[in-house]
């Protein structure tokens, strides 16, 4: 047997599933160690480099 407030629980979880399935990812990425910035391009081509990095120096 299940309790009203388990059921509500398992219901919002669905909903909030629902919801992130459909969220589009991002097209870039960017990282950052501090030193270096990479930016990924997610729909970029994917054959070679998949980044681009720029050097806090060269901003």
């Amino acid at each position: 047997m299940t309790s009203k407030a388990h059921g509500d629980t398992l219901s919002a979880s669905a909903v909030l599933c629902a919801k992130f399935a459909t969220i589009t990812k991002p097209r870039f990425i960017v990282t950052c160690n501090f030193k270096t910035f990479r930016i990924y391009d997610r729909e970029g081509d994917q054959s070679g480099k998949t980044y681009e990095q720029i050097e806090l120096a060269e901003l």
